[in-house]
């Protein structure tokens, strides 16, 4: 019975809050530290879901829509605080072309 329960708090319980907490799905979760393990032992198991957190977090914050132009915000408005309110949106189509653009401009 007892080895029961660790399997399931080890194997169901455990991504399932974990994923919660980073914000992953539980199969991301298991995967993760399952390629940690196989990668880099215990310290990459220990060290996947962070990682991939990080990742995650990232990416999503890259693909993110645009955001006002600093100077067509007015601070004293409430209304834009709320994305989408002001026609005065940046005319890139995300962050992360502008982010490349800076690159080709930069090289």
């Amino acid at each position: 019975m007892v080895v029961a329960v660790q399997q399931l708090e080890g194997h169901v319980l455990q991504p399932l809050l974990l994923g919660r907490a980073v914000k992953l799905h539980p199969l991301a979760v298991v995967l993760s530290v399952a390629a940690g393990l196989v990668i880099a032992g215990v310290v990459g198991a220990l060290l996947a879901v962070p990682l991939l957190a990080v990742l995650n977090t990232a990416v999503r914050s890259l693909a993110a829509p645009t955001e006002l132009a600093p100077e067509t915000v007015n601070a004293v408005d409430p209304h834009q605080a709320q994305p989408g309110t002001n026609e005065n949106h940046l005319p890139e189509p995300g962050r992360i072309a502008k982010f490349l653009r800076g690159l080709r401009t930069a090289a």
